[in-house]
């Protein structure tokens, strides 16, 4: 479906329809013949390209706000997508995902479904990495200040020397926030914030 409000990167110029990509078997995965006669538009096919040379060379010069790319078609059935690389460029510069965004989304418990909602499919793997190694730092960090609490010499009732064994510890903040039965995950996430925003880069920008 596209329609003029929905747009994120490519123009459709006020196009408002529905536009048939393919027609599958819903019990098989077969694909099956479009059908005779669709109402709508009916995406445009390239057949016979057997090589991603031609690929690439079909999308020469296509500005990535004119067209996003191919679905390449096996004969196995599999199906794969190929965005042309400023597209790609002009996603990443649009959507503003970065690092940083993801830690708004894990400090702020958002569900991280409305970035992968508005990030294309190459976007996807680099978000879930990210998004773990953050959440991962996090465990950590709690998981260590959670074994520093168990130690003997933590005495809630004597918070002094409770305060001496802290205070060369590393995640003495947790710590004091964990004595005092408060949550820590908010400190955490505030020692986790990116310095900087690391956007998304793909293998060209190497």
């Amino acid at each position: 479906i596209i329609y003029p409000t929905n747009r994120i990167v490519v123009d459709y110029r006020g196009l408002d329809d529905l536009v048939l990509l393919a027609v599958l078997d819903t019990a098989t995965g077969t694909t099956l013949p479009q059908p005779e006669h669709w109402p709508g538009p009916l995406v445009p096919r390239h057949d016979g390209v057997t090589d991603y040379d031609t690929i690439l060379a079909l999308g020469n010069g296509k500005a990535g706000d004119e067209a996003e790319g191919f679905v390449l078609c096996f004969s196995s059935g599999l199906r794969a997508k190929a965005k042309f690389a400023d597209y790609v460029r002009l996603h990443r510069l649009v959507t503003g995902v970065s690092t940083k965004t993801v830690w708004e989304h894990l400090s702020a418990g958002r569900p991280l479904d409305e970035l992968l909602d508005r990030v294309p499919d190459e976007f996807y793997k680099w978000l879930m990495s990210t998004a773990a190694e953050l959440q991962g730092r996090h465990d950590d960090m709690l998981s260590e200040a959670k074994v520093a609490m168990a130690d003997p010499r933590v005495d809630r009732s004597d918070r002094r020397a409770t305060a001496a064994f802290f205070m060369p510890h590393p995640l003495r903040a947790l710590l004091f926030r964990l004595l005092d039965g408060k949550d820590a995950s908010p400190l955490i996430w505030r020692q986790l914030k990116p310095a900087f925003a690391k956007p998304f880069r793909t293998d060209d920008d190497n």
